[in-house]
């Protein structure tokens, strides 16, 4: 039997126009492989690496090591990923809203055009991580390592940073205090 028998295949329909579920004239349908917590460690464990278009939301998988995988195009609506090691993972096109990826290790990350709208990245590593048009609205970046990252302004001035934002000694105790939406400190997260 293949590599798939046993995995929760309830297919989770999706639209490419972001969460709506009327496809219209203009939008394609997609099926999305729903995976459980437990096969998603197991297929990465035995090597395979692509899991692009699939519907990972609402999953635990703190402290996991999916390392250089493809999750592109895939949901992660509310999965818990904190601690998790993601580097050099390609998340293009993901939807991460509601996402916890605190002091998770997203180094050299791919998230362009992602959606983490909402998401949890304080204390995350994301040292060159790659997020130009990625939407960052209403995200936690306290504590934030975002050194070398590629970022602008503008997505800085959407997400809830501080000044301990990419600073290499910064550490989320520090954020509650001073945590903002915006702000006036953005030229000191090494933006491009």
């Amino acid at each position: 039997m293949g590599e798939w028998e046993g995995a929760a295949r309830t297919p989770a329909t999706s639209v490419n126009s972001g969460d709506s579920q009327d496809p219209g004239p203009n939008n394609k349908i997609k099926i999305s492989t729903r995976l459980k917590s437990e096969d998603l460690l197991t297929y990465y464990g035995k090597g395979r690496r692509d899991f692009a278009d699939h519907d990972l939301s609402n999953l635990n998988l703190q402290q996991a090591d999916f390392s250089e995988a493809i999750f592109r195009e895939s949901k992660f609506v509310k999965t818990d990923l904190r601690g998790a090691n993601l580097f050099r993972t390609d998340f293009g096109k993901a939807r991460l809203k509601q996402t916890n990826l605190r002091d998770a290790n997203l180094s050299r990350a791919f998230f362009n055009y992602a959606n983490l709208e909402g998401a949890d990245l304080r204390g995350a590593d994301l040292s060159y991580a790659y997020l130009s048009n990625a939407n960052l609205r209403g995200a936690h970046l306290c504590g934030a390592h975002l050194t070398g990252a590629k970022i602008s302004e503008q997505q800085l001035k959407m997400a809830r940073t501080n000044w301990a934002v990419v600073s290499r000694d910064a550490h989320p105790s520090r954020c509650r205090a001073g945590e903002r939406q915006g702000g006036h400190s953005r030229k000191r997260a090494g933006a491009t």
